[in-house]
């Protein structure tokens, strides 16, 4: 029983812990609420969550911590590469980050409509090209990084992080910690206002 109890303690996988922490951090870094954003930048439904959220926290910002993680969708093709990308850009060039967020948001339709007909290499061209017009970082540096495996891991610890807060799509929220079901319906700041509205 005891030889049973350790094969089964071995084989039990740790949900690796992101480093540095998970997310882009916006907001007061003590604050009594934070929210925790999932979004991918290739789901429709994160892009017209997006604006709506970003107004709210613009309006709130002395009071409210966002933390917003990008969770590349597995059946959104070449997401993964969109998110590695982002990664780049968040860890290297953290001030450009939503810079990078809202252009690719803005670019998600044609990636959508697009990115059938294309090979991999293809698709690591076009998202570094559209990342450097984002942002201003140089494209072979972004081009680069796709290609890079340490970030590639790093990219998906970050997913895994995702997965063990027990996300399965976007856009989805936590706030302190707890699930909020209603919120994936939010597209206005209107929505997140009345909802801030009950803890008065």
């Amino acid at each position: 029983m005891f030889v049973l109890l350790l094969a089964l303690c071995s084989a039990q996988q740790l949900t690796p812990i992101p480093s540095p922490k998970d997310g882009y951090f916006l907001g007061p870094m003590m604050s009594n609420f934070t929210l925790d954003v999932f979004y991918d930048h290739l789901c429709v439904d994160s892009a017209s969550a997006y604006p709506g959220l970003m107004e709210f926290f613009n309006d709130n910002q002395d009071w409210l911590g966002l933390n917003i993680h990008i969770y590349p969708l597995p059946y959104h093709l070449f997401s993964f590469v969109v998110a590695q990308a982002g990664r780049y850009i968040q860890l290297k060039y953290p001030t450009k980050f939503i810079d990078f967020l809202t252009y690719m948001f803005q670019k998600q339709d044609y990636i959508l409509k697009n990115g059938k007909n294309w090979d991999f290499p293809t698709a690591q061209n076009k998202i570094a090209l559209y990342a450097s017009q984002g942002t201003g970082v140089a494209f072979n540096e972004i081009l680069n990084s796709l290609s890079d495996s340490d970030l590639n891991w790093s990219s998906r610890v970050s997913w895994k992080y995702a997965t063990s807060r027990l996300i399965t799509g976007t856009p989805q929220y936590i706030l302190n910690g707890v699930w909020i079901p209603g919120a994936t319906d939010f597209t206005t700041a209107a929505n997140w206002t009345n909802y801030f509205a009950g803890f008065q």
